[in-house]
């Protein structure tokens, strides 16, 4: 039999529901969530309700039981696999026009323009897809306690640079001329 899986917005993403209150919150909402359209994303099923044919997952819990094999040391190990200036494969998980959202072995982030090249990005839209995967350095990474339906999780937060990870353009050209040669 075929079950149709829910997941609560609460448990799809770091929420905070006074982000998104009234009107124009409620548009926010809506604009973030299509943007993940596409998107393929892990997730643990935390309930079945068979006769109504019905599970109730958690992209939280994925992210969390993901994260806590990279971010943090693993059994016999004095550090994790991925810390301060470590190189990862982030998959985009949502696009929008001036930022997207990677997933990086459990923890998500926001990338802007910067963030994704050493040249002027225009629409991301027109540069990313939902499903892209590349390579980024990892900075600034935190672990943090957010509750979702009463449950506690311990994730991860960081920062990601796609830019730092490709090579520097104008190095290129470094050692090619000299002082007072013409060109």
């Amino acid at each position: 039999p075929n079950f149709v899986i829910k997941i609560p917005v609460s448990q799809l993403f770091i929420y905070d529901p006074k982000n998104y209150e009234g009107p124009t919150g409620k548009r926010a909402l809506e604009y973030e969530l299509n943007s993940r359209v596409n998107s393929e994303i892990e997730f643990v099923v935390y309930n079945v309700l068979e006769a109504e044919k019905l599970a109730i997952a958690s992209r939280l819990k994925a992210m969390e039981l993901r994260s806590k094999s990279f971010y943090r040391p693993r059994k016999g190990k004095k550090k994790a696999e991925i810390e301060e200036g470590s190189r990862a494969w982030a998959k985009v998980v949502a696009v929008k026009n001036n930022r997207i959202k990677v997933e990086v072995n459990g923890v998500e982030t926001t990338m802007a323009s910067e963030d994704l090249s050493w040249r002027a990005l225009d629409d991301l839209r027109n540069e990313f897809k939902v499903g892209q995967e590349f390579e980024v350095i990892m900075h600034d990474i935190q672990e943090v306690e957010h509750v979702a339906f009463g449950q506690t999780y311990k994730l991860f937060t960081a920062k990601a640079s796609r830019r730092e990870a490709l090579p520097n353009p104008a190095e290129a050209f470094y050692g090619q001329f000299k002082i007072g040669q013409r060109i």
